[in-house]
């Protein structure tokens, strides 16, 4: 019996050992080896070799199972000699953590126009790179090869690289996450090409001379949660028909757009903040992301949002504020872009704008104290559907549209503006107008001007400053109907209900009866004439009637700027 125990642990202490593996150590001196280059060769898979302080001039291959791990990341250093500091090909497994990886500085600079290298290189291998440093690479910092490639890389710095800090290509996949990758020669983080699927997660990547991180060619995977933050170029690129989702980064300090979207790429943009770039959001180069949700895109110099060069964009739920020209913007003919449940604030130029022949529909959103209109449209013939927004306190007019916009401005709510309610502007605008609530407004209710016309229905016009239709026609011509549509609901204008033109039989001169919730929703009092008089029985302003116990502050005399 005791013989029998006796060999049973020692069966048993084999086999832990065989289990957890035996430490290897190097050091200049006094290690079981003085290079990991021996250490690597006598090691067996789950053995973990450990780095002592000092600086190893060699280019380690990786064993397959191995760990190779530094005993201070700061001071334990594998300088490559003219190729990588660490080379992992075909591994099922293994392993390098907290050490520092470089090439050598006096070798990065021999072959810097010469033969290219990554500081580390992984090809067809399943590993994790953990906890460290790797800089001057001659090509990349981390550069992850090969389909059959599955690598970790966590909390690691990658800086100073000649391209990118970590690149992922060839088939290759990848979770990178917890990483600092700061002022490379391109990029911080890059996943290129059809077939590379990189999970990219809660990393810092700043001043990069280019980009904080680039997806392209048809790479997929995630972008979460990370801080792209006073690069050169972008905080994040994806492009060449690439499709991640991209969902609570922080884009900010860019020096031009905090998230790019070009050339065919399909991404989800959900929840970031773009904060004081160039421009937050850009999407170009007929892209057509999947969805532009709820992000927030404030401060930056230029424009919130932009959609132009032919993508194809929904913009939904997004905060666009305090930008030096518009909160979002859809230009170029063969753009299309619809915007919804937006609030666009406090903007230097327009809340939501529409250009250069692009097709756009505008519809429940929130445009308010922004410097120029609510919402505009120019140029080249834009066609615009606006509907059921609210403009308000705008130092503009609510709606501006000019040179040869076409569309509907419908069941809006148009009040407070610091210029007109609706102002059309230029032969051929000719948009129809309906159903919308134009009151309060500082000048007119409705200003069309220079050969601009409209077709003008059930509209409520009350309380305006000035006229509530102002109407300057061309030379000569006289008085028209400019509210060809009729059934419109006229009262206490400052200058008139109509100048220069003439009004239609069906329009009415009556209290609208109108009053505001809390939450700026605007409705009609039970009793008012507005109430089913239109043509089919729909009420006019486009408005509900108030429930008895639903009535807020009584509006049916509302102030200007209040």
């Amino acid at each position: 019996m005791t013989v029998r125990i006796g060999w049973l642990l020692l069966f048993t202490t084999m086999a832990g050992a065989s289990a957890y593996g035996a430490t290897i150590t190097v050091a200049p001196s006094g290690g079981d080896h003085p290079t990991i280059a021996e250490a690597m060769e006598a090691a067996q898979p789950g053995d973990t070799v450990l780095v002592k302080k000092g600086t190893y001039p060699e280019t380690v291959e990786l064993a397959d199972g191995v760990t190779l791990r530094g005993e201070d990341r700061d001071a334990c250093i594998i300088a490559g000699p003219r190729r990588p500091a660490v080379v992992a090909e075909n591994l099922g497994s293994g392993a390098v953590e907290d050490l520092t990886l470089r090439i050598s500085p006096s070798v990065a600079r021999l072959f810097a126009r010469r033969k290219e290298y990554d500081a580390v290189l992984v090809r067809n291998s399943r590993m994790t790179v953990k906890g460290c440093i790797v800089h001057d690479g001659t090509l990349n910092g981390i550069g992850i090869y090969g389909r059959k490639s599955n690598v970790v890389v966590k909390a690691c710095t990658c800086r100073s690289n000649r391209y990118w800090g970590i690149l992922v290509i060839d088939r290759a996949k990848a979770t990178i996450e917890e990483n600092t990758c700061e002022k490379n020669g391109y990029t911080g983080i890059a996943a290129y090409g059809r077939g590379v699927r990189a999970t990219v997660r809660k990393n810092t990547c700043r001043a990069n001379e280019m980009s904080g991180i680039y997806f392209r060619f048809g790479a997929t995977g995630l972008i979460e949660d990370n801080t792209c933050e006073q690069n050169k170029c972008h905080g994040i690129v994806v492009s060449d028909g690439s499709g991640p989702d991209v969902r609570r980064n922080t884009c900010k300090n860019n020096a031009e757009a905090g998230i790019l979207v070009s050339s065919d790429a399909t991404p989800s943009l959900d929840r970031n903040i773009c904060d004081e770039n160039m421009d937050g959001v850009f999407i170009q180069g007929k892209a057509r992301p999947r969805a532009v949700t709820a992000n927030t895109c404030s401060r930056n110099t230029h424009n919130g949002i932009v959609v132009m060069a032919g993508s194809t964009a929904t913009v939904s739920d997004c905060i666009c504020s305090e930008n030096e020209k518009n909160g979002i913007i859809v230009e170029d003919k063969t753009t299309t872009g619809t915007v919804r449940r937006c609030r666009t604030m406090r903007n230097d130029l327009s809340g939501i704008t529409g250009l250069n022949g692009a097709t756009v529909l505008v519809e429940d959103n929130w445009c308010v104290d922004n410097t120029a209109a609510g919402i505009q449209g120019g140029r080249y013939r834009p066609t615009m559907t606006i509907r059921r927004n609210t403009c308000a306190h705008n130092g503009g007019s609510g709606v501006y549209m000019w040179k040869g916009v076409t569309g509907l401005v419908e069941n809006n709510i148009l009040v407070s503006n610091h210029v007109f309610g609706v102002e059309l502007w230029d032969d051929p605008t000719d948009p129809v107008v309906r159903g919308n609530l134009i009151a309060a407004n500082e000048q007119h209710g409705m200003s069309v001007r220079r050969g601009a016309s409209s077709v003008f229905e059930l509209n409520v016009i009350a309380f305006n400053g000035g006229a509530g239709i102002f109407y300057t026609p061309a030379d000569d011509a006289p008085a028209q109907v400019c509210t060809s549509g009729g059934f419109n609901c006229f009262w206490e204008n400052g200058g008139g209900d109509y100048v220069n033109c003439t009004p239609a039989d069906s329009d009415l001169e009556a209290d609208p009866m109108i009053f505001r919730n809390d939450d700026e929703t605007w409705f009609l009092i039970e009793d008012s004439l507005c109430i089913g008089a239109g043509p089919d029985g729909e009420n006019i302003g486009g408005l509900e009637v108030a429930e008895p116990d639903s009535a807020g502050e009584d509006e049916t005399q509302p102030a200007s700027g209040d």
